[in-house]
């Protein structure tokens, strides 16, 4: 099995008129899937209730387009994206990965369609650390597969089988939870990673006040040195120190 993505897992626009055909994914275990997921987002789905509005049936497959649509009919914002494997970290999980089924040819050529359109399998990505990921495959049977329960795979075991393909799912509520994150503590990642920097700032800034204290105080000097004593010696001193400031200054 080979880890190259299929021509039915290029990234299309669903939107689009042109897009090619939807690529099918293993029956209504995707949806299942889907609906994991939709719970995890407070939000109430049931597969079957799914199926009926878009209009599949038990034996139809069901394209990524059906679960692009479905996302939508429950309320959820859903986007088809490309991904690799260095990017599964930073990916907003969990999301559905599209993966090819077993057995099923992962060539150039489009193999991942076979047998009756059930050549690729959504799951749900729930972690990454970089080294393994969580997975959860509601279409799984059995008990070597685990019989859906959520298992842990190395990267380099599930990028054999991913197609690099993921569909991100939000909702207004976790948008609207990383909007009410957005306060102080959001800068404070790039003032640490900056804080030489700054601390440069800071100093400058720091020396630019104390200058402002100069003229002042020179003026002083020479009310109380220069007029009174008259020390012209004094004042050529502060003369030139004046023109140093001035110049340090601009």
């Amino acid at each position: 099995m080979e880890g190259a993505p299929s021509a039915a897992a290029r990234e299309f626009n669903p939107h689009a008129g042109d897009a090619p055909g939807p690529s099918p994914v293993a029956n209504h275990a995707a949806l299942q899937a889907l609906c994991l997921i939709a719970r995890l987002h407070q939000v109430a789905a049931e597969p079957a209730t799914l199926a009926h509005q878009l209009g599949l049936s038990a034996s139809d497959a069901v394209g990524v387009q059906d679960l692009l649509l479905a996302a939508k009919l429950l309320g959820l914002k859903a986007r088809r994206v490309r991904s690799g494997a260095e990017r599964l970290t930073l990916a907003p999980l969990p999301a559905l990965a599209l993966v090819r089924a077993p057995g099923t040819a992962g060539g150039e050529d489009g193999g991942d369609e076979g047998a009756g359109g059930a050549g690729l399998h959504a799951v749900v990505l729930a972690q990454c650390d970089g080294q393994r990921v969580l997975l959860q495959d509601p279409g799984a049977a059995g008990a070597e597969s685990g019989g859906g329960r959520p298992t842990i795979e190395s990267v380099p075991e599930f990028t054999r089988r991913w197609t690099g393909e993921l569909i991100l799912v939000s909702s207004r509520a976790s948008l609207a939870g990383e909007l009410a994150r957005f306060d102080f503590s959001w800068f404070i990642p790039s003032l640490v990673r900056h804080r030489r920097l700054l601390g440069e700032v800071l100093l400058i800034s720091f020396m630019l006040q104390l200058f402002a204290l100069v003229s002042p105080l020179f003026f002083q000097v020479v009310m109380d040195k220069v007029l009174v004593h008259r020390g012209l010696t004094t004042l050529d001193v502060l003369v030139a120190g004046l023109v140093v400031v001035v110049v340090f200054e601009s």
